[in-house]
């Protein structure tokens, strides 16, 4: 049998994910995509675990719970749309949020829990972004005209409170895809 996908994300809150729908919706008819992402799929991953046990994926998030016993909550500030590949045709539409230390030193926190439970994860730098779509579906090259109006339709004075870090497992033939296996709660 095939073992599940498991990743560790910094979890969005229910209001803020209806901002960020209702953004979607505002800019779908100008940057077309092939696959919208759930509204409750929205997230910022910290650590993608991959196909392993669940016990392994489990006990790392309990060392994890006790090393952020007291780390606080904090407010990220989402900042406009971001794309990932190339600019005319891009594999990825996302909200990207302004620079927070606090984010990234939560990453490194949960990057080095991981290694310590012997999971092997992505070298790439860390790049903190909410996924909106996937696949550019557009008949010709999305220009900067398009992209500009879009950007310019979104909200960029948004912000959240981050206090929250989730164990998701990923089914593939869902939606949502996404299952809350455990929670860490930040500090007030």
């Amino acid at each position: 049998m095939k073992q599940p996908h498991f990743f560790i994300a910094l979890s969005i809150p229910q209001s803020t994910k209806e901002l960020l729908f209702y953004q979607c919706e505002k800019i779908k008819g100008t940057i077309p995509f092939q696959r919208w992402v759930h509204k409750e799929d929205y997230h910022i991953t910290l650590a993608f675990l991959g196909s392993v046990p669940e016990e392994k994926v489990k006990a790392c998030m309990e060392n994890l719970e006790e090393r952020l016993v007291n780390y606080s909550s904090f407010q990220l500030f989402l900042s406009g749309l971001g794309i990932f590949g190339v600019n005319t045709s891009p594999r990825i539409l996302w909200y990207k949020n302004a620079y927070e230390e606090k984010l990234m030193k939560l990453q490194i926190i949960v990057k080095k829990v991981c290694l310590e439970a012997g999971f092997i994860l992505d070298d790439k730098p860390f790049k903190p972004h909410i996924t909106l779509a996937r696949k550019y579906s557009g008949e010709t090259p999305l220009s900067d005209e398009l992209w500009n109006e879009a950007d310019h339709s979104v909200n960029k004075t948004s912000y959240f409170n981050a206090s929250q870090i989730t164990l998701y497992r990923t089914h593939l033939d869902r939606t949502p895809k996404y299952e809350t296996v455990f929670s860490i709660k930040l500090q007030h």
